[in-house]
């Protein structure tokens, strides 16, 4: 019986070449991407902070062309007016004139007529009472040419600011479109926030990877907590907490005063049971100077309404606005699931300042 001959050292020599030929270049495509990953994140961050640019130039263009035409007009209006009334005070004197001198030869004419002379004192209150009613009438037309004018100009006016006024609304209802609130979100995964996992409470786990009714989805224990800084929201896709509270820590894109935060869950229109005992109820809201930081400060505290809209925007108090770059998310309490809390989205709203340290 023949034995099976051990395969030549040169063609194990060779497969080995192969193999880490393909290791080589496994390890180059993958520094490759994650050159092009770094290079995309900073292409996303360039162009959000050059839309925002963009965005406030626009808007601080429409009220400057605003006042320069609120300006214009009122020059043309008053140099208009001021032409109407040099014209029509040359046309009243000329008219005053010439009727003047026609009266005076119609009158005289009709004395030399009759047989009798009309006394002078008589003439003069007879053309002073004509005078009189021919100024009553000049000064009507006048005031009604000036009203015509005004309204003139009151048309062009409205018409010019409605333009721009519906210019500044389309675009303002097209950012407000663009998330739902109008507030950039700078918790957002996309433009380069980050969820800090070591600062996060523990997932819920079930036995099944998606709990659903009737084939529906309400729960999906496999998404962790980076999903409540991504966009997307649909039945199932949350983060789901273990027990009624928890906390998040995200790492922001970017030091931001902060004004307002905004809490997402499912309308119990969606749910398949139509409730959401799972939503947050109580939560606060704290601020970090780093991810190292740990107590932080308390910038709000909140509920969610359970009866109110699934986006819902909390406006943060004065004295608590300040620069942070990481935000911790606090739910003390939940609306009654004995199990678990879902998140969907959670959001960060302000303003982008530089942090200052001395």
């Amino acid at each position: 019986m023949d034995t099976p001959q051990a395969p030549s050292i040169t063609v194990v020599q060779r497969e080995i070449a192969f193999l880490k030929e393909g290791r080589w270049k496994q390890k180059h495509l993958i520094e490759e991407l994650k050159t092009k990953l770094k290079d995309l994140k900073f292409s996303m961050r360039k162009d959000d902070l050059d839309k925002r640019v963009w965005f406030e130039q626009q808007t601080a263009g429409f009220h400057r062309q605003i006042t320069e035409i609120k300006a214009d007009v009122s020059s043309l209006h008053t140099a208009a007016l001021k032409n109407l009334l040099k014209s029509q005070e040359q046309d009243y004197d000329k008219l005053k004139a010439e009727l003047s001198t026609w009266l005076q030869q119609q009158l005289l004419l009709a004395c030399r007529s009759q047989a009798s002379a009309v006394p002078h004192a008589k003439l003069q209150e007879a053309l002073k009472a004509l005078q009189t009613r021919l100024m009553d009438r000049f000064r009507e037309e006048l005031a009604k040419e000036r009203e015509d004018l005004w309204r003139s100009v009151l048309e062009t006016v409205t018409g010019l600011i409605k333009q721009v006024a519906d210019d500044t609304v389309q675009k303002a209802l097209r950012l407000y479109r663009a998330d739902g609130v109008g507030m950039a979100d700078f918790a957002l995964e996309s433009i380069g926030s980050r969820i800090i996992h070591s600062r996060c409470s523990e997932s819920y786990h079930s036995k099944l990877a998606v709990l659903s009714l009737f084939g529906i989805p309400l729960l999906d224990s496999t998404q962790g907590p980076r999903t409540i800084i991504q966009p997307e929201v649909y039945p199932g896709k949350c983060w789901a907490l273990n027990g009624n509270h928890g906390f998040a820590t995200i790492s922001l894109a970017y030091p931001v005063c902060i004004t307002h935060v905004t809490l997402e869950h499912l309308p119990k229109e969606l749910s398949p049971t139509g409730q959401i005992s799972n939503a947050p109820k109580e939560f606060s809201v704290y601020g970090m100077r780093d991810e190292l930081e740990e107590e932080g400060t308390l910038l709000g505290m909140f509920v969610y309404d359970y009866d109110g809209e699934p986006v819902q925007t909390f406006e943060l108090p004065e004295y608590a606005r300040d620069v942070y770059p990481v935000v911790q998310l606090r739910v003390q309490s939940n609306w009654g699931h004995p199990a678990y809390t879902c998140i969907y989205r959670f959001r960060v709203h302000g303003q982008l300042r530089t942090v200052m340290h001395t």
